[in-house]
């Protein structure tokens, strides 16, 4: 007979004795992805955490004294003025600021927000448009950014906690992507210019060289006018992945460098250390500011 390799969240109560939504928010409370959870627990899909914590937040807010039936039925946006008032006295937070905790910060998706407030995704779709909040998560981000809405030392120490939990290369990019994130555009909303600047951070790659990734593009667009922008590439060295590659890589880096990108590499041996690959982070995205601040 096969050995079952997957469980169910039913078996892991059963096991444990804990509740299965508790096990999940203390494991993202140290900083673990849904993914890695799913790994952990021996789940087969991510998507089971996700779901099961949005489906299992909203049973739990019907059972809240404070997410009345009253409320509910005000969120409906033909009754927003109403609905926004009651929340705003309820919770002592404005549905506003709400929507971009839950939205931007934890990156919920319209249909989870819909779950945990009792709408169909349409609603929540409204209430974003409303507020300005930009369907794409990423220009979502940067209006939030613009606004003083995001924290930049929860965004850091959060994605050290993930990034400490975890082995693998995607993961460790996301992370490091997500640094850049912050450096860049914590210095560039300080610069005063009359140029609209514009940063795409992009995920890995293939269009650019056609047959090679690249792991991190980076463009800065200084002026739409007059089509000036900076291009940059970075790749990761991480000695458990590439260090059978040094000449591909450095192939890599030849072709980028003729084709107008300027190119770095980040140093990871598996001896390091995240507060060297965040040295590391720091003085690249200071490169990238000073050659910004030479275009203005």
């Amino acid at each position: 007979m096969d050995k079952k390799i997957f469980k169910t969240p039913t078996e892991i109560e059963m096991e444990s004795g804990r509740d299965f939504v508790e096990i999940c928010e203390e494991l993202l409370s140290k900083g673990y992805s849904t993914t890695e959870i799913a790994l952990k627990l021996k789940l087969k899909h991510a998507s089971t955490v996700s779901s099961t914590l949005s489906r299992k937040k909203y049973q739990k807010l019907n059972l809240e004294d404070e997410y009345t039936a009253e409320i509910k039925r005000k969120i409906v946006y033909r009754d927003r003025i109403s609905f926004e008032e009651a929340f705003q006295n309820t919770f002592q937070i404005s549905f506003e600021e709400y929507l971009y905790k839950k939205y931007i910060e934890e990156k919920h998706s319209q249909a989870q927000l819909g779950a945990l407030l009792g709408v169909d995704a349409k609603t929540v779709g409204n209430y974003l448009k409303h507020y300005g909040i930009k369907k794409n998560l990423s220009e979502a981000r940067r209006d939030a950014i613009d606004k003083g809405l995001i924290n930049y030392g929860e965004i850091k120490v959060k994605a050290r906690k993930t990034a400490s939990k975890s082995l693998s290369l995607s993961n460790i990019q996301e992370w490091v992507r997500e640094l850049f994130k912050a450096f860049l555009y914590e210095t560039i909303s300080t610069i005063e210019s009359d140029k609209q600047l514009e940063v795409i951070i992009g995920f890995d790659e293939w269009g650019i060289l056609k047959d090679k990734e690249v792991d991190l593009p980076i463009i800065i667009i200084i002026d739409n006018n007059n089509n000036t922008f900076l291009k940059y590439s970075i790749e990761f060295n991480h000695e458990t992945w590439h260090n059978k590659k040094q000449s591909l890589d450095e192939m890599k880096a030849f072709r980028l460098t003729e084709n107008g990108w300027r190119h770095f590499t980040i140093i990871n041996k598996k001896s390091d250390s995240y507060a060297n690959l965040e040295k590391q982070i720091r003085s690249i995205a200071k490169e990238i500011v000073n050659d910004i601040l030479s275009q203005l």
